[in-house]
């Protein structure tokens, strides 16, 4: 992958251009972010998972 103005762009193109990545890969260094900033405030591991599963949207 390679980024273009802060969008992550496929190397391969799709048949109509280049797309843009999603799922849980995408979405796991913010997730891991947001994990480092609730241990930082002291919050365990098991308060952790709940804060982020209770706010997830989807």
């Amino acid at each position: 992958m390679r980024t273009n103005g802060g969008r992550f762009m496929r190397r391969r193109p799709a048949a109509t251009g280049y797309g843009r990545p999603a799922g849980t890969s995408m979405a796991s260094p913010y997730v891991s972010a947001v994990a480092a900033l609730l241990h930082h405030q002291g919050l365990d591991p098991a308060a952790i998972t709940r804060t982020i599963r209770d706010s997830a949207g989807g």
